[in-house]
């Protein structure tokens, strides 16, 4: 009995075996823990007729199962191998196709500068392009000026801005025309970063400014200040009138409303003025910095300025710029008020439309000699023409052919739109350039009377801060200038003795120039500009 059960517990689990003996039926059930014998007695022969069936055919059916089951699981081992190379191959593949799509969309983002191979010019681009961009990382390359680059762009504040400099405001590193700190400027940078100055104005110049701010200076708990045409040099001193666009303040990003004008020195760097008495409204991007033009030893940090009262030093701050797509000028249903506007908005000297108080002309617009001028009449040295106080001649005014003139009336207008400095230029033949300032323009006005003053005092610079003439003669000299004064190498008159003036005489003489025979009185071309 023993051997037969060890038979059924080595070969089975559980079986149910049954046997006839002397015409009764016997059922042995082994479950798999214990052996029923059912309720007749079994003879040992019964006994060992079931070791033997169990033994031989039952752990016979047994090793065939496991047999199947060893070769079965090897064969789906096999499977698994395979299936499990088979996805390794779809992930590579679907990996593969991934990175396709990517170049491709790259190559084909619809809005410049989502991608590196599809840059925008700069920030103001990317805006006009589309009005609803939100704040954020973009490429750009100021037109090609400079390989793709990543950006932040702030669509606030009018939109386009482009973020070149953060200050910390622990020390002068800002001060610098190259780049310093992190490859990409963003509100998070936490040390102080700055493009380089050369990127900064790529940056600008890649579309003009169309009477907007182009730069925006946040310092501290200061109001925000914004500049236009500012010629951005991060070293450059503040103290001079040919500096006063980087000086002037304006609180709102159209720059219609000036909240601060006063310069101070070239301690003021950047922008701003760092020693100004409206301590509420003016910030210096940096003040007596180490590498800027007047570096002082004030070892000031950050920026602000100089009044203690108002916590002068070691304030972060950051700055933006942007250029802005314009037509302006360039239609005659898009006209500029003057050419001061034109050179403000960042354009090139030539022909404008300008809407004058005859009507929407086109003008002659010079960037030049401190920008802004417009050409008011072109004396051909053939006739006097010129002394008239009418349009004359052919519109527009341009530097060749016969003379020609705007309206007295028209120059007026064009003049009193610049900031500081000389109104009006006049050149004359070979005699050196002169300026004028706070002349009221006549073209048949003598020049005799201490009232004249200001329409005789010749400076030879566009600041007008160097005069080289002051000596009034009599009305023969009509315009601006002195017919007959002395210093003969610095001194020209519009008109001398012209027949329309206020003392015509009877010299007929032609053209501009003075009454000089030795120097070449008569018969000289010229120009007149004003600002």
């Amino acid at each position: 009995m023993n051997i037969a059960l060890f038979a059924v517990i080595a070969c089975a689990s559980a079986a149910d075996l049954s046997m006839v003996e002397g015409g009764v039926t016997n059922t042995l059930s082994f479950d798999g823990t214990s052996l029923d014998l059912g309720s007749s007695p079994v003879s040992l022969g019964a006994i060992t007729d079931l070791e033997q069936a169990v033994t031989t055919n039952h752990c016979a059916t047994t090793e065939s199962i496991v047999t199947s089951i060893s070769v079965d699981t090897v064969a789906m081992r096999a499977i698994q191998s395979s299936m499990d190379t088979d996805l390794s191959a779809l992930a590579s593949s679907i990996a593969s196709l991934h990175n396709k799509i990517d170049i491709i969309t790259a190559f084909t983002a619809s809005n410049p500068g989502d991608s590196q191979a599809n840059p925008a010019a700069n920030c103001q681009a990317i805006y006009q392009s589309s009005p609803t961009s939100t704040d954020g990382n973009y490429w750009i390359d100021a037109g090609g000026v400079f390989p793709p680059m990543a950006v932040w762009c702030d669509m606030s504040n009018g939109g386009g801005w482009t973020q070149v400099a953060m200050i910390d405001g622990d020390d002068q590193a800002h001060s610098n025309i190259g780049a310093v700190g992190d490859n990409v400027v963003r509100p998070t940078t936490t040390t102080t970063s700055k493009y380089s100055d050369a990127i900064i104005n790529a940056i600008i110049n890649a579309h003009p400014v169309q009477s907007k701010a182009t730069i925006r200076f946040e310092c501290g708990s200061m109001p925000v200040n914004y500049y236009r045409a500012c010629p951005w040099r991060a070293t450059r001193g503040l103290g001079n009138v040919e500096d006063q666009t980087c000086v002037t303040a304006y609180g709102n990003q159209d720059a219609t409303s000036v909240i601060s004008s006063s310069r101070c020195n070239d301690g003021s760097q950047g922008v701003g003025s760092h020693c100004s008495s409206d301590a509420a409204y003016t910030a210096t991007y940096c003040s007596h910095c180490a590498n800027g033009d007047d570096a002082g030893s004030h070892n000031r940090m950050g920026c602000w300025h100089d009044d203690n009262n108002n916590g002068a030093q070691s304030h972060s701050g950051k700055l933006f710029v942007r250029g802005y797509t314009s037509s302006l000028g360039l239609a005659e249903t898009m006209p500029a008020d003057n050419c001061q506007q034109i050179h403000d908005a960042g354009l090139a000297s030539g022909l404008y439309y300008i809407a004058l108080p005859s009507g929407t002309k086109q003008v002659y617009c010079e960037s030049t000699q401190g920008g802004g001028w417009a050409l008011a009449a072109w004396i051909d040295g053939n006739d006097q023409d010129h002394s008239n106080t009418g349009a004359v001649g052919a519109q527009p005014v341009v530097d060749s052919g016969a003379t020609s003139k705007l309206s007295d009336t028209d120059i007026d207008f064009l003049k009193g739109h610049h900031s500081g400095g000389a109104e009006i230029r006049f050149e004359c033949g070979s005699m050196p350039t002169n300026y004028f300032t706070n002349c009221d323009w006549r073209a048949t006005r003598g020049l005799g009377n201490a009232e004249d003053q200001d329409c005789v005092t010749a400076y030879g610079n566009q600041d007008a801060t160097n005069v080289i003439s002051s000596s009034r003669c009599n009305d023969g000299s009509q315009g601006v200038g002195s017919h007959c004064s002395s210093d003969a190498t610095y001194t020209a008159t519009y008109c001398s003795h012209c027949a329309n003036g206020d003392d015509a005489g009877s010299h007929n003489r032609m053209g501009c120039w003075h009454d000089d025979n030795n120097n070449g009185a008569q018969s000289h071309s010229g120009k007149v500009y004003v600002r």
